[in-house]
């Protein structure tokens, strides 16, 4: 590995860590100065597990977002009617949500990236409610990104995103320490976070970097035809992360670039893995 590209950081971790509004059961002597709503979609099951995550940390209201027409069909059945219909510029319409939004701060926001953005039913949500005033916690599962293009889109609807979590969908066992990590930085919850450091300046990728970028990305079929072109990195107290530019050419010869995220973990035996994907 290029250690000269690494910038070390020496810190240790203290902390690393369905139609019916669900109440959360807290002491009025013990409640939140913010009142927090997880409002999320969730198409398999794999947001809810997410969203859940939040609730128990915040101690938060729940809400699920149901569509106000069931679609019966397989998953990609599902993401293919609701493709077609936003294609045709018809909007998602989603049931009326049982909570009184004028009684919450703070609406964590959660669904699963499609095509790139946030799920259909979100866009019926915002069309059907009004977010703006209140402070979003958007997030998000995914098979390889999308979370920083679709806060970008919230933003540009007006709605104040004071922070973002993606985690992939292979990764889904993970997410409690990256939501820790979110909700300390942005001050919803007291704790403390290893202080990570930016990463370096990229540079054109060594054959060691390439190799681990290789590792990372693996046989994901979605990165098929992508290679690293400039590489940046940082150490962490569990492993090293690296900041890739890459570009991807489809089958048609269209080029792409993209950025790439991927962790090595120190471990022996260890592989590296990527853990988003930002286009």
């Amino acid at each position: 590995m290029n250690m000269k590209k690494i910038a070390t950081i020496a810190l240790a971790a203290l902390t690393m860590t369905a139609c019916t509004t669900k109440k959360a059961e807290t002491p009025a002597e013990e409640a939140p100065a913010q009142k927090t709503l997880v409002l999320y979609y969730s198409q398999t099951g794999t947001t809810q597990k997410v969203a859940e995550i939040f609730q128990q940390k915040l101690n938060a209201d729940t809400e699920v977002i149901e569509l106000a027409e069931a679609f019966e069909g397989t998953y990609e059945e599902t993401v293919a009617h609701f493709l077609k219909m936003n294609q045709e510029g018809k909007v998602t319409p989603v049931k009326p949500l049982n909570a009184n939004l004028d009684d919450y701060d703070v609406i964590v926001l959660g669904f699963p990236i499609w095509f790139g953005t946030y799920a259909a039913p979100i866009e019926g949500l915002l069309q059907s409610v009004d977010l703006t005033g209140k402070k979003i916690v958007a997030f998000a599962t995914f098979g390889s990104g999308g979370i920083t293009e679709t806060a970008a889109k919230l933003k540009e609807k007006g709605l104040d995103v004071i922070a973002t979590y993606g985690v992939r969908q292979a990764l889904i066992e993970t997410a409690e320490e990256g939501i820790n990590r979110v909700l300390v930085e942005s001050g919803l919850i007291e704790g403390e976070v290893e202080a990570l450091a930016d990463y370096t300046e990229l540079q054109p990728a060594t054959e060691e970097e390439q190799a681990i970028f290789n590792e990372a990305i693996g046989d994901y079929q979605m990165l098929d035809g992508t290679v690293a072109t400039l590489c940046g990195g940082r150490t962490t107290a569990t492993g090293t992360d690296f900041l890739f530019q890459a570009e991807r050419t489809d089958k048609d010869g269209n080029k792409s670039e993209m950025k790439i995220l991927v962790t090595k973990p120190n471990a022996e035996g260890a592989k590296a893995f990527f853990t988003r994907v930002d286009r």
